[in-house]
């Protein structure tokens, strides 16, 4: 027992430090968007920036809930694919750029591939990447663990929880539902496996899948998909039926099938990189989207003070323009820059840190208790074995995080609401489960503490 805690601690140690790694016709934004591609003295000014994001949500013909801004930049990327056939390629104003230069790499390379390689309009991708997939991807995971469950009460729970998680993620929309997608639609299959003991060439496949998803999921929000490998290895090393040594091969399937999407988009931003060096576009060599001090000293703003006015991108890139205005938006020199700086509040203001920690801390922690409500006491009262408990909560620890650095809204937290609303079913019909063999024993209704 105490060599797998071990190992556990390792893996967890191993997450948590990882790297925060149709022909349409030419739309024109209101504001060059290779602007912002460019070094910071060409970024325009917060209140700019502000003011065009507005106007862009109001003019936005997005067929699915999505903000003005990405809207228009995935046009860009469309246009770009279309001139150049390269993925990850933007042409605004008759120039090429990279495409989504400030933001997650994923829709960005995937809809314009898609909408080229099986001719389908731009509408129809959009719609099935963002509306569809997650959709299924509820009903999926809805179907399984209600295989699992034993009592009629724990499956109202169930159908109604999902219902309700799944219309939060329709309301939220953008690519925000597929952090609770990618949840749903591997958790509930490890949990739903059987035959633990002889695992054969459906469990082996299963693990490559859950690393896709995971390593695929990434390249639309960065690390939303940690929490999801970081669940499947320790359910995996902690569980008691398969030997050490098939534990050891399904983690290596899990780690393979986590590596492919990235080195899938490795090798599209090289290639993206020579075209663009080719016709003098306007790129950071190897950029692939949020930076971590970007995160973070945005995060401190989230409680007003004077040094991070407030939670907004503009903010932390306006302060890396006053100290180095060359450096480009996202690019490691300006994540020095961000790393400097917050640093340096951080030591002579340790109270921002403080009260930001504490205040988006609590919030979290009341929306723990809003996804979770009555299946939390059920874990309270009837233990799941530790293969269940740790993983669970350590998927939740970990995707808190989004909500702890940034800010604890729930677009940020639907990942950690998905692993939460899991593990309060899972643990509602244990105890339902327990109590009902305690009433058909003639045993008075206790707790096994």
């Amino acid at each position: 027992m105490q060599r797998r805690l071990y190992l556990t601690a390792i893996l967890i140690v191993h997450f948590a430090f990882s790297t925060m790694v149709s022909a349409q016709h030419t739309m024109s934004m209101p504001m060059n968007q290779h602007e912002i591609c460019k070094p910071l003295s060409y970024r325009p000014s917060p209140a700019r920036m502000l003011e065009t994001n507005r106007m862009l949500d109001k003019i936005n013909g997005s067929p699915v809930k999505m903000t003005g801004d990405r809207y228009w930049r995935m046009r860009q990327a469309m246009d770009g694919y279309n001139a150049s056939h390269v993925p990850l390629v933007s042409l605004d104003h008759g120039e090429f750029s990279a495409a989504g230069c400030s933001d997650d790499p994923g829709i960005f390379m995937t809809v314009p591939v898609l909408m080229r390689s099986f001719h389908l309009p731009f509408p129809v991708v959009l719609a099935g990447l963002l509306v569809v997939f997650p959709a299924i991807s509820f009903l999926f995971g809805m179907i399984l663990i209600l295989q699992t469950l034993h009592g009629t009460w724990p499956m109202v729970f169930c159908i109604s929880g999902f219902l309700a998680l799944a219309g939060l993620c329709w309301w939220i929309g953008d690519i925000y539902p597929l952090q609770a997608a990618a949840v749903m639609i591997t958790i509930p299959w490890l949990l739903r496996m059987q035959q633990w003991q002889k695992m054969g060439l459906l469990h082996y496949v299963s693990f490559f899948f859950m690393g896709t998803v995971a390593g695929g999921i990434q390249l639309f929000r960065s690390h939303a998909g940690d929490a999801i490998a970081l669940f499947v290895a320790v359910f995996l090393w902690l569980h008691p039926s398969p030997t050490r040594r098939v534990k050891v091969v399904a983690l290596i399937v899990l780690l393979v099938g986590l590596i492919i999407p990235r080195i899938v988009l490795n090798k599209t931003i090289t290639t993206r990189d020579s075209f663009l060096e080719s016709k003098g576009g306007y790129y950071e060599k190897g950029s692939t989207g949020h930076g971590f001090w970007h995160a973070i000293h945005t995060g401190l703003g989230f409680v007003q003070n004077p040094y991070v006015p407030t939670v907004l991108d503009e903010v932390s890139a306006e302060k890396a323009a006053m100290i180095a205005p060359d450096v480009v938006y996202y690019s490691q020199a300006y994540e020095n820059v961000l790393r400097q700086e917050t640093l340096d509040i951080v030591l002579h203001h340790p109270w921002i840190l403080i009260e930001n920690v504490a205040v988006k801390a609590l919030l979290t922690g009341l929306q723990i208790l809003v996804f979770g409500n009555i299946g939390l006491f059920a874990a309270f009262r009837q233990r799941q074995p530790i293969w269940i408990t740790i993983p669970f909560w350590l998927a939740i620890g970990y995707s808190s995080l989004f909500g702890l650095i940034v800010k604890p809204f729930p677009h940020y937290l639907l990942g950690m609401a998905a692993f939460v609303f899991l593990y309060s079913i899972i643990s509602l019909d244990k105890y339902f489960q327990n109590e009902d063999r305690r009433i058909k024993d003639g045993q008075p209704v206790a707790s096994d503490h």
